[in-house]
């Protein structure tokens, strides 16, 4: 490690390190854990702090117990329960979640989520003074907390204002340029605000109908992976069959529909209001996205002849009135999540014709910092 690294980064290789020799018992004895950390690390006095707080709201012990496919969500609650119970800045509790994640091999290193700091800023430089008495100013990955969304929506839109975060910033209406936050608010309010048309994303025909104006200002990811690895290929081949297993990676493609990343399901649902967001996800979850509905039969394994598939295709009829083109994107817990893949595939086989899978999911829209709600009652 240089000392160009960034400080969570070089923290992250560290609990990795002693996590491999001692084992995540370490995470136990939090004088010993300091210690060790401190022996390794003396120019991360705050950060050490910062650790201190975390091990003692518990995150390393709830990360290391939870499903793997669940872990993005996990982050995101682990990130609210330490702002809310220690007063850390959202965005450092952030990143220190995503440095016991990467020690747990959970994810990757916490600058992979985002664009480093310039390499001209040290990590010493970085906060200025805004340190908040405790760490460095740090990118997001994952919001607030995911069972009180009212409490993780308000702490994550404080924090989109940073000009690193590569969210949409801005939306064009006729001719002015708008903040995009108060776009979305005025979108609850009054209905439906035609927008522009971008053109397209990255290349290729415009799946969604058409007859907007100005373009949708739309910013990218620098890194390769997108929001919570939504666009890290795991090497999984796709195929026209459901799988059984769906908590395990996922592939890049589908056969049927098309897969959508966190940017274009936000482009579509702002440029086309009829567009349905639907939830498969069938582990209880406190959180979901905003106007979502919620089907969880979708997501299941099994073939397209079996109970499920008929209680799905009932539960399609009846929300869509039999409109089989009604344009729908499935989305569940995240990459490592074949539910949602599964429901594309279902809904198909039940005669949908306009279909997105969201690969991300819960996980990449919940790091993207974008509006979440409870999730309403089965459908």
């Amino acid at each position: 490690m240089t000392e160009n690294t960034p400080i969570y980064d070089s923290l992250a290789e560290v609990l990795k390190t002693l996590v491999e020799r001692f084992g995540e018992d370490i995470f136990n004895d939090r004088r010993r854990l300091i210690s060790l950390l401190a022996d390794h690390l003396p120019e991360a006095k705050r950060e050490m702090r910062v650790v201190s707080s975390a091990v003692d709201e518990g995150v390393p012990s709830a990360l290391a117990t939870t499903e793997r496919h669940l872990s993005g969500l996990e982050m995101d609650r682990q990130v609210g329960r330490l702002e809310a119970g220690t007063g850390l800045r959202i965005d450092i509790a952030r990143q220190i979640v995503r440095a016991f994640a990467y020690s747990l091999g959970l994810g990757p290193l916490p600058s992979v989520y985002e664009a480093p700091p310039s390499a001209a800023q040290k990590p010493s430089q970085a906060g200025g003074d805004n340190w908040a008495g405790l760490s460095q100013p740090v990118q997001s990955e994952t919001g607030g907390q995911m069972s009180n969304a009212s409490s993780r929506n308000a702490s994550t839109n404080s924090q989109k204002r940073k000009a690193t975060q590569k969210v949409v910033n801005t939306i064009k209406i006729g001719g002015f340029t708008v903040n995009r936050k108060y776009a979305i608010a005025a979108l609850g309010v009054f209905g439906v605000i035609v927008v522009g048309l971008h053109d397209g994303f990255g290349g290729g025909d415009d799946p969604t109908p058409s007859g907007t104006n100005d373009p949708v200002v739309i910013n990218t990811p620098t890194n390769n992976v997108g929001y919570a690895g939504e666009l890290l290929d795991r090497g999984v081949a796709a195929k026209s069959t459901l799988e059984s297993n769906v908590g395990s990676p996922t592939p890049m493609s589908i056969p049927v529909g098309r897969r959508v990343t966190t940017y274009e399901v936000q482009d579509l649902i702002t440029r086309d209001t009829s567009i349905q967001l639907i939830d498969v996800l069938a582990n209880a979850h406190g959180s979901t996205i905003k106007n979502a509905a919620y089907l969880p039969s979708g997501g299941y394994g099994g073939n397209f002849n079996d109970n499920d598939q008929r209680d799905f295709s009932a539960s399609l009829k009846a929300l869509f009135r039999g409109n089989t083109s009604k344009p729908i994107i499935f989305f569940c817990a995240g990459a490592e999540c074949w539910e949602s893949y599964n429901a594309v595939l279902r809904a198909h086989a039940a005669g949908y014709t306009n279909l997105y899978w969201y690969r991300g999911g819960l996980a990449s829209w919940s790091a993207a910092g974008l509006p979440m709600a409870p999730t309403p009652p089965p459908r």
